[in-house]
């Protein structure tokens, strides 16, 4: 249990080198082994396969948290990039009814041409010509959802602030549309 809580807490990129070194402890063990004449055949293989399984149970739980991290910062910064700003100065019945708003914005949006990336940036500039944050939000929001890189710059181009957090999504994702469809083990966590 430990190991497990220390593990969670190394970050991301302490755990991408954790992987590094557990692999690395890995392979010299293994090489001992190997190399080991008091050991038989079957032994060393016994040996070296109950190392293989302990690195690799080590190795996929660094993947886990790491798929957790980014899932958690995935959230976050769809949360930050989609939540329309205001919702503390609202009271229930307004923001139940900017909560409707925002969903009909957003069928607005989806029900914009998938064939053709201008829909989606002249209902964008549109949006933004009449004030409708709202309308400009949800769209956006599709942008993301189908990587129209035509109406995400459209949308920086009046919002550069939101540019890194777009560009970092973006790669959170790797042109997924979910994070947990990423492979279990990712290439720094990848098994022996």
């Amino acid at each position: 249990m430990a190991t497990n809580t220390m593990n969670r807490s190394l970050g991301r990129e302490g755990r991408r080198a954790k992987a590094e070194q557990v692999r690395e402890e890995f392979r010299a063990r293994e090489e001992g082994i190997r190399n080991d004449p008091r050991l038989t055949p079957e032994t060393k293989q016994r040996d070296i396969n109950t190392l293989k399984t302990a690195t690799n149970t080590i190795l996929a739980e660094l993947a886990e948290f790491d798929r957790e991290d980014a899932e958690t910062e995935r959230k976050k910064l769809e949360r930050d990039l989609f939540s329309p700003p205001g919702l503390g100065l609202m009271s229930p019945g307004e923001r139940v009814a900017r909560d409707a708003s925002f969903r009909d914005a957003m069928q607005r949006a989806r029900a914009t041409s998938r064939d053709t990336q201008d829909d989606l940036v002249a209902l964008l500039n549109e949006a933004e010509l009449t004030s409708d944050a709202l309308q400009a939000r949800a769209a956006m929001a599709v942008a993301l959802e189908r990587r129209n890189v035509p109406a995400l710059n459209a949308w920086i181009d009046g919002n550069p602030h939101d540019d890194g957090p777009i560009n970092r999504l973006f790669e959170l994702t790797d042109n997924q549309r979910n994070i947990r469809e990423l492979p279990a083990t990712a290439f720094a966590f990848q098994s022996v």
